[in-house]
């Protein structure tokens, strides 16, 4: 390739990654960080920043272990540089997605020896039904898509070309994966390429895939914190990351009504729609070829399919690593019609387009109070998907569904989805909660995004210890019944944050005649005996 040829495609990766990232970063700062999951990365970082702790995972003032250290290294240089809010908080996430997208566009190209191919995958991506929400999460599945996406791609490269140096970048990829979310990271790209290899007949790249320099590689990256993590934390380190966090997630269900077989059969489509008709067209289309890409397209989307299924604790964002190889497919799918100038097959894009904007509109009427901006722009993007339908090319009908479905979601993310999240969240109930009197306690439940708003660490109020396999995940401070009767008597002031759904089981308490609501906040009522001892 010229000099021409490569400054060109450094051009076509700088439109695509700013393009993505302000699409990603536009409006973080109006989303509330949420509970219960958000919060939980939101508050650790920011204990940690606040300690001069770039090691250990901590939260209310105690180590825990849920997760390795470089979604926590990442969300604390975001504070440290932007500031303790939710536009800091999210931007790794989005950068990580920004990345992604690039990634995924030259991996498509590269796999397929297709440019158009390419561009399709990178706006497809961008506008998967789950892409961008996850894209501005405080969750650490972005870093991961992007960490395997990485690894994925140089893996292939090594073992096609017989590269040393493909593979020992691959390793370090899942090195990188391995401290965003534990072994995983290197156990499922690894079980995805043992399977390509298998799929593969007459594949005799055993040795690539094991290469030793690769190990080392791994090595390299992950054992420094993990091991110095041993060193400081000894038993309890091992006991909580492996044992609590990946050997007991994966053998005791953590949310028994999600634990279906078919849960990431509905989960993953939905994820990718609404490219997935696309990505099922072309991958019945090619069942029968043995080139490289589609095996091993095949070999991720399935393997991570089985893997996670087998899992006893099912989360909505585990399969997200598989939304790749489908959007890869997808784009090749897209391309096919292109080259063959089929207008009649421009249904198997318009259609799902039209469909998911309906749905948009339908879980905007359900979920918030104003939905109009989201109804207007709806309207608006179907009528130039319908009038691209019958008048454009099939790039220009791609172009337009992309840009159509960025704006729609940007209107969702800017409308729409703050007003929802602010029902998940402590944000609005903030001031309200840090002036309550007294001590202030959750009922049965905690908001972990409170003591992330105000310099304020609320009490857990439970009947009883908390038993079973997942009581380790219960770190934040606690107090019982006989605690607060015995404050009660001492005539402290005290104030309890009780969820809207246990407020009759609050008040049925012997001690709650000592209480009076003062406010209802997003959080729950707030009661307090300050009222009623005036």
């Amino acid at each position: 390739m010229g000099i021409h040829g490569k400054h060109n495609d450094r051009l076509t990766y700088g439109i695509w990654f700013i393009g993505a990232l302000l699409a990603l970063v536009i409006g973080n700062g109006a989303l509330p960080v949420t509970d219960p999951v958000e919060s939980n990365y939101a508050l650790t970082a920011k204990e940690m920043l606040a300690a001069g702790n770039w090691h250990s995972p901590q939260i209310y003032g105690a180590y825990w272990y849920d997760k390795p250290i470089l979604t926590y290294w990442l969300l604390e240089a975001a504070f440290a540089v932007g500031g303790l809010n939710e536009a800091a908080a999210r931007f790794p996430a989005a950068l990580a997605g920004a990345l992604t997208v690039v990634l995924t566009g030259r991996l498509a190209w590269s796999w397929t020896g297709r440019r158009a191919v390419g561009w399709y995958a990178a706006g497809f991506l961008l506008t998967a039904f789950a892409f961008q929400p996850i894209s501005r999460s405080i969750i650490t599945d972005a870093p991961l898509l992007l960490w395997t996406v990485i690894t994925m791609g140089a893996a292939y490269r090594g073992m096609m070309e017989d590269s040393r140096r493909w593979m020992v970048a691959a390793y370090a990829a899942a090195g990188l994966a391995c401290l965003t979310k534990g072994p995983v990271g290197l156990v499922l790209p690894g079980l995805i390429l043992l399977v390509w290899t298998l799929w593969r007949e007459g594949d005799k790249r055993w040795g690539r895939l094991f290469d030793p320099a690769g190990i080392l590689a791994w090595c390299a990256v992950t054992l420094p914190w993990y091991g110095a993590m041993y060193v400081l934390h000894g038993a309890d380190f091992l006991l909580g990351f492996i044992g609590l966090h990946n050997i007991t997630r994966a053998t005791v269900s953590e949310h028994p009504a999600q634990n279906v077989w078919y849960y990431y059969l509905l989960v993953l489509p939905l994820s990718v729609f609404p490219w997935t008709p696309l990505a099922l067209r072309e991958w019945w289309l090619v069942r029968r070829e043995r080139t490289p890409w589609i095996t091993l397209a095949g070999a991720w989307i399935l393997t991570t399919l089985v893997f996670y299924s087998l899992m006893q604790t099912k989360y909505i964002t585990y399969a997200y690593i598989a939304v790749v190889p489908l959007v890869i497919l997808a784009a090749a799918g897209w391309d096919r019609i292109a080259r063959e100038s089929a207008r009649r097959t421009y249904g198997w894009l318009t259609v799902p387009v039209l469909l998911l904007l309906v749905l948009w509109g339908v879980a905007a009427s359900r979920f918030v109070t104003e939905a109009m901006p989201v109804y207007g722009m709806a309207a608006a993007v179907a009528v130039l998907i319908l009038v691209a339908w019958r008048t454009a090319s099939a790039p220009g009908l791609a172009a337009r569904a992309v840009v159509g479905l960025t704006l729609m979601t940007l209107v969702v993310m800017l409308t729409a989805l703050p007003q929802y999240m602010d029902t998940r969240s402590g944000r609005t109930s903030a001031p309200i909660l840090a002036t309550a009197p007294g001590e202030l306690y959750f009922y049965r439940w905690y908001a972990t995004s409170i003591p992330f708003y105000i310099d304020r660490e609320p009490l857990l109020l439970l009947k009883e210890e908390i038993t079973g396999a997942w009581a380790g995940k219960y770190t934040m401070p606690r107090e019982y019944t006989a605690d607060i009767e015995r404050r009660l008597a001492a005539g402290e002031t005290l104030s309890i944050a009780v969820d809207h759904k246990l407020v009759d089981d609050f008040e049925r308490q012997p001690y709650a005649a000592a209480f009076v609501p003062v406010a209802s906040t997003e959080v729950g009522v707030l009661y307090t005996t300050k009222e009623r001892r005036k």
